[in-house]
């Protein structure tokens, strides 16, 4: 693991039985950061959290080479796995409709920000994107190389660009069961 940390405030909490793969890279400036216990960050994972919140509840985790891009508040539910290569970005910047003479890359009031809230139980598929502002509710599945622009209600899956939602039903109980 590799952290790179800035600005006058950076909180880095650790819980119990977390586990860091080879090449997980953290950019923290003013950031805060929960990592629940049992929760597991693969490979080449890249974390960068500037001004914002990112949380792991516990027992969740990031596949291999996923890209965090935190500015208010990603948290992510306990039982939640995200798969390889998927991106969570809380934050875009607003590029002008006129030419500007500033660079809005680096420009804060250029930021729009909003928080990402993903439920337990969810399963988000390879090269998804969940992008600001959406909430994914428990038991979800966000299907491969899926953009997610809104939110997804408990159950459901989302599959496409953009995703589309399609309601999940729960599973019978099995015959003769109480």
């Amino acid at each position: 693991m590799k952290a790179e940390l800035g600005g006058r405030r950076v909180l880095l909490e650790i819980g119990d039985d977390v586990t860091f793969a080879d090449q997980v890279r953290f950019t923290l400036v003013d950031a805060e950061v929960r990592l629940g216990a049992g929760s597991a960050l693969k490979r080449e994972c890249v974390i960068h959290v500037f001004g914002g919140r990112f949380t792991l509840d516990g027992m969740c985790g990031l596949s291999q080479r996923c890209v965090v891009h935190c500015a208010e508040e990603i948290t992510i539910a306990k039982w939640t796995v995200v798969s390889e290569y998927a991106t969570l970005v809380d934050s875009l910047h607003a590029v002008p409709t006129a030419p500007v003479e500033r660079n809005w890359l680096r420009d804060e009031a250029a930021v729009e920000k909003a928080p990402i809230r993903i439920g337990s139980h969810v399963f988000v598929g390879a090269k998804a994107t969940i992008l600001k502002g959406v909430t994914i509710g428990e038991c979800s599945i966000v299907a491969a190389n899926s953009l997610v622009m809104a939110d997804v209600p408990p159950l459901t899956m989302a599959i496409g660009v953009p995703a589309r939602r399609i309601p999940r039903r729960r599973p019978e109980s099995s015959p003769g069961g109480a």
